[in-house]
């Protein structure tokens, strides 16, 4: 049976069963009376699983496949050596690009009245309507979610913007 067949709920009993149980049991044994961990498993829950499959279970780890196009590959392998580590390595640096959940709501907030733009005043009236503060405000701005451009006015993305990038490649800013 695959994993990905294992209802999640199921799946997650035997992820905890089996990291209760991982120092008290082997996940393999040459004997054959011996008991492992994966016939224990059979025996709770029912479900055969492989020791290869265990194994995965208690690292945490699900494998998946993904079509890429091509060129997204190779750029992958030349950039990092392989796909997995490329992709590892940009959700790794997309993780740590997430908000604070401090600050979720305040960008949440100003990201519904900001993206066509916002005067000093309009800022001032949506963050006492909401009550959030200018800390929050300028908190976004440090980390690159609100930009203000040349027309005077504050932009506010959903995504985190690089204003030295930006400058760079000459790309927007009014």
């Amino acid at each position: 049976m695959r994993l990905s067949d294992i209802p999640e709920e199921k799946l997650e009993a035997i992820r905890k069963f089996a990291l209760e149980h991982k120092d008290k049991v082997a996940v393999t044994s040459k004997d054959p009376n011996y008991k492992t961990l994966p016939d224990l498993i059979e025996e709770k829950f029912g479900v055969r699983l492989s020791h290869q499959q265990v194994y995965t279970i208690l690292k945490g780890e699900r494998r998946y496949s993904v079509r890429l196009d091509v060129d997204v590959i190779r750029e992958l392998e030349e950039r990092f050596g392989s796909v997995s580590k490329g992709l590892r390595k940009m959700l790794k640096f997309y993780k740590a690009q997430k908000l604070p959940d401090h600050l979720k709501r305040a960008h949440r907030i100003l990201l519904e009245h900001g993206k066509d733009g916002l005067t000093g005043e309009e800022v001032s009236k949506v963050l006492e309507e909401n009550g959030l503060t200018w800390e929050e405000f300028q908190e976004l701005a440090k980390r690159g979610y609100i930009i203000r451009w040349k027309d005077g006015k504050y932009y506010v993305y959903e995504f985190r913007r690089d204003p030295l990038l930006e400058f760079a490649f000459g790309l927007g800013g009014g």
